[in-house]
């Protein structure tokens, strides 16, 4: 997580994007934007490990990932993957270094934002094992309709 007196610098797809963007920040306050960088414009960038509602389903085993939800504590109460493991956005970045590094992570949200967020944040770390769930919860859910 980044405090909110820190400096951010936006990677974006197109210009435009980087006006909402400081704006939706703001809101959050997050207010010190030094500017963005187009992202066709990076010679190097990684991208995320992305893991399908599909294909986390067909892993749910003890063999499978360890699947870490970020959530808010009242998301998590009201439904959870059985046997995940409950690290809220929040409190990440602190509680991170007690996951281990030597097996597959699945992370998941709602939606797939806030678990693209902490799979970055494990990346930095080091972790090579990592995945977002796309789509999230959400996806999980109407999975099953």
């Amino acid at each position: 997580m980044v405090p909110g007196e820190k400096a951010i610098a936006l990677v974006v797809g197109a210009a435009g994007e980087a006006k909402k963007a400081r704006l939706e920040l703001a809101r959050i306050g997050f207010d010190n934007v030094l500017g963005y960088i187009k992202a066709d414009a990076l010679t190097e960038t990684q991208k995320l490990s992305q893991i399908s509602v599909q294909e986390l389903k067909a892993n749910l085993n003890e063999n499978g990932p360890l699947v870490v939800d970020v959530r808010t504590p009242t998301e998590w109460k009201n439904s959870h993957l059985e046997g995940a493991r409950h690290l809220p956005l929040a409190s990440f970045a602190k509680q991170a270094p007690d996951l281990p590094n030597d097996r597959p992570i699945a992370i998941i949200c709602g939606s797939g934002y806030r678990s693209s967020i902490a799979t970055s944040l494990l990346r930095a770390r080091g972790y090579e094992q990592v995945g977002n769930v796309t789509g999230g919860m959400t996806a999980f859910a109407e999975s099953d309709s």
